[in-house]
């Protein structure tokens, strides 16, 4: 049987790691933070999708 998990690969220095705690918490150098943010909410609005209009149905 075949397993998939969707994720994300993000290419960055390594230097902004500080420590992988586990399988979804990173320890982080706090200089990054920000750099971090930006970067994941700029990744978060490119999959959104809001539509312009209602369909016919919607309310």
């Amino acid at each position: 049987m075949v397993s998939a998990k969707k994720g994300t690969l993000l290419r960055w220095k390594k230097e902004f790691i500080i420590a992988d705690l586990d399988d979804r918490t990173l320890l982080v150098n706090s200089a990054y933070v920000d750099e971090i943010r930006a970067a994941l909410k700029k990744y978060s609005d490119e999959l959104t999708f809001e539509p312009s209009e209602k369909l016919p149905g919607q309310q």
